[in-house]
């Protein structure tokens, strides 16, 4: 996921935390925390003035961010409505729309989990 920002100056994200896929009401269905970075990774990005990715991205851009979240054990099909990510600073959630996982399925019966790893700086 690319995430950029809609202000007029640079900003600072960092502390990503937690990751959740939400329901239409804002139920968490499965959430992981992030895993933790390398020591010589650091754990901040500075998003560029006017960075904010356009709504369908087909590529990244130096001044955004990169979050990659991975999705396992997916074998109802389920749905998520949006992707809610925990910073130090606060919340960001995705435009809402209904989505399928798409996780992989190993096993039948396997239940969903999801795992989200570091930020990045997009270069």
């Amino acid at each position: 996921m690319v995430i950029g920002t809609t202000a007029s100056t640079p900003c600072l994200l960092a502390g990503f935390a937690r990751a959740r896929l939400v329901d239409d009401r804002g139920y968490t269905s499965v959430e992981a925390g992030v895993a933790s970075p390398p020591p010589d990774q650091v754990r901040w990005v500075v998003l560029a003035a006017q960075s904010a990715p356009l709504a369908e991205p087909t590529e990244s851009k130096p001044g955004q961010a990169l979050v990659i979240i991975e999705s396992y054990g997916d074998c109802e099909g389920k749905t998520f409505f949006a992707i809610v990510l925990t910073f130090l600073s606060g919340e960001l959630t995705t435009p809402g729309h209904e989505e399928r996982v798409l996780g992989r399925c190993d096993l039948p019966g396997q239940r969903l989990v999801v795992a989200a790893q570091p930020l990045e700086p997009v270069r």
